[in-house]
């Protein structure tokens, strides 16, 4: 009875880590491929405006 509970125990623990590992190693890896290109855009900044400069006291 006790081998029953360690081996589903152990048997649980390895199909978690197996779909663990699969999601992280597959979107680390399948970067530039295109299920990652779905609905992704490139944004270029040509100048940025979001900085001002020090006013002058007068």
């Amino acid at each position: 009875m006790m081998a029953k509970e360690i081996t589903a125990l152990f048997s649980g623990l390895m199909a978690g880590l197996a779909v663990s590992s699969f999601k992280h190693y597959y979107h680390m890896f399948a970067e530039g491929q295109d299920r990652t290109k779905i609905d992704q855009y490139e944004v270029i900044v040509v100048e940025d405006k979001t900085k001002t400069t020090r006013r002058k006291k007068s």
